[in-house]
């Protein structure tokens, strides 16, 4: 592990800074690709579901994946068919095996998936900068293949640290984890994503300081730090 002398935030001294993955280290695909390939897969099985009832439907499922994927302890194709199987619920459809199966498959290796599929284009620099300031860097995330992303996209050597549901830890049990394995302060660490409840309540109630990434500019009268990049961080310690 790399020594680590920090910098500053507001007088600060940082020691650490936490990144949360999907969409603030990487990005998927657009949902409208996802929608599709659902629609699609439903209606080769006769059923007809609108995108509204499919948004609808993938957000509540998302819910459970952001929520339980630690209780399942790294078995991905498990939490996939899992998955899928509350999106047919949502979707009021009955549960077909094969139909879940498809969805698993689909979403996860489908050519259109893997192609949009990336690292933001700051990351690298942003990375780099932080490193020669001797900050530990650390990745908590609710996916489950976090160190394989992180791997897949020749990033994860940046990190000292990597946290996922793979290890059985909720997101609320990484931070703590994060704090005993460096020894560092969450009063001297800041946790970066664009998830409000994960990555701003969470981490507020065990001290940290939380940066809330908006790349879109959504949110408004927020009661945190925002940023629209993560250019933003090195402006800020």
């Amino acid at each position: 592990m790399r020594v680590n002398y920090g910098g500053k935030v507001k007088n600060k001294r940082i020691e650490m800074i936490l990144f949360d993955l999907d969409r603030t280290l990487v990005y998927g695909p657009p949902r409208s690709i996802k929608y599709n390939l659902i629609q699609n897969i439903l209606s080769e099985n006769m059923y007809e579901t609108s995108l509204k009832d499919i948004n609808d439907a993938y957000n509540n499922a998302n819910i459970f994946y952001d929520m339980c994927a630690h209780l399942f302890e790294g078995n991905e194709d498990k939490l996939y068919l899992y998955f899928c199987r509350i999106l047919l619920q949502q979707c009021k459809i009955p549960l077909d095996n094969n139909i879940i199966l498809k969805l698993s498959e689909e979403l996860r290796f489908n050519p259109q998936i893997i192609e949009n599929s990336g690292i933001f284009p700051e990351i690298k620099y942003v990375c780099r900068k932080l490193n020669d300031m001797h900050i530990n860097l650390v990745v908590i995330s609710n996916n489950i293949s976090a160190k394989k992303r992180l791997e897949k996209e020749g990033i994860d050597t940046f990190f000292d640290i990597v946290f996922s549901t793979a290890d059985g830890l909720d997101k609320s049990s990484q931070l703590k984890m994060a704090l005993e394995k460096t020894g560092k302060r969450s009063d001297k660490s800041i946790v970066v994503g664009d998830n409000y409840i994960f990555d701003v309540i969470m981490p507020r109630l065990l001290g940290y300081i939380p940066v809330l990434l908006d790349r879109n500019g959504t949110f408004s009268n927020i009661d945190c730090k925002t940023i629209r990049s993560l250019e933003e961080i090195l402006e800020l310690i």
